[in-house]
């Protein structure tokens, strides 16, 4: 089996097309809010700042640290980056290479209600592939994290919420689904599978029951970010979003949240 670092350098000729980024020297806040989720999280929440803020280099707008978007209380969501003029939200989600990725009930529920009621908004999830490890250990500087993800960081996939909603509702073999757990109930999708959506989108695609036809499909890369003083080589990733966005509404309009 071939490894993911020769498996990247294979396709790396399809990531020619540079991404329109919003920004492209960020600085980053080495003193985020961490004590609410005690002190050995520390690390995890400085790695997922990290790749929100990567995110919002290519969307634009804010961090949730500076807006919250309510509809109804119930129905309050805080997503990672809020583009209030492009009327777009992402959520950011850092993936450790060979580990699942993670889709929590609660959170897709409320980004299913506000969608519901809020159609001319599109949700995107951004993930980030790395090869950081042993980040709850981790005993480096703050700056000395970020380094080290500006290297180690591998590839970026961003999928719309239609997808998101089909990887949730385990519409293929290899999701796992927990609940009534000591954690929360969420549905799980194993790292080969969301390898695929960069390596094999259409099949993955239909591997969900969706039509790729249906889908944008697009490859690009980012262009050198500069991350405090580090700096953060191209990075190859893919957007791939439902090319109707009505169809997403109407779809979410028949039928009922599953979990």
């Amino acid at each position: 089996m071939k490894s993911l670092k020769n498996r990247l350098k294979e396709i790396e000729p399809l990531f020619t097309t540079e991404w329109p980024t919003q920004e492209v020297d960020t600085k980053l806040n080495t003193q985020v809010q961490t004590s609410f989720l005690g002190f050995d999280r520390i690390n995890h929440i400085r790695m997922g700042y990290f790749y929100e803020v990567i995110s919002k280099c290519l969307f634009g707008g804010v961090l949730r640290d500076n807006q919250m978007i309510e509809s109804q209380e119930y129905h309050q969501i805080c997503p990672d980056v809020y583009n209030k003029s492009r009327k777009i939200l992402v959520e950011s989600k850092a993936m450790r290479i060979g580990h699942h990725t993670t889709f929590i009930d609660d959170q897709i529920n409320r980004y299913i209600k506000y969608q519901q009621m809020k159609h001319h908004y599109k949700i995107y999830w951004c993930f980030w592939r790395h090869r950081f490890e042993k980040i709850k250990s981790y005993k480096g500087s703050p700056n000395e994290l970020y380094q080290s993800l500006c290297e180690k960081t591998a590839y970026g996939i961003i999928l719309g919420f239609s997808i998101i909603i089909d990887l949730w509702k385990e519409t293929h073999t290899n999701s796992r689904r927990y609940e009534n757990t000591s954690w929360y109930n969420c549905t799980t999708i194993n790292s080969t599978d969301m390898n695929r959506f960069l390596f094999e989108p259409e099949i993955m695609l239909t591997q969900i029951g969706r039509d790729p036809n249906n889908y944008a499909i697009a490859r690009f890369r980012s262009p050198y970010l500069k991350i405090n003083r580090y700096t953060m080589s191209p990075k190859p990733f893919i957007l791939i979003f439902e090319k109707d966005h009505q169809r997403l509404i109407k779809d979410l309009g028949e039928e009922e949240v599953p979990f």
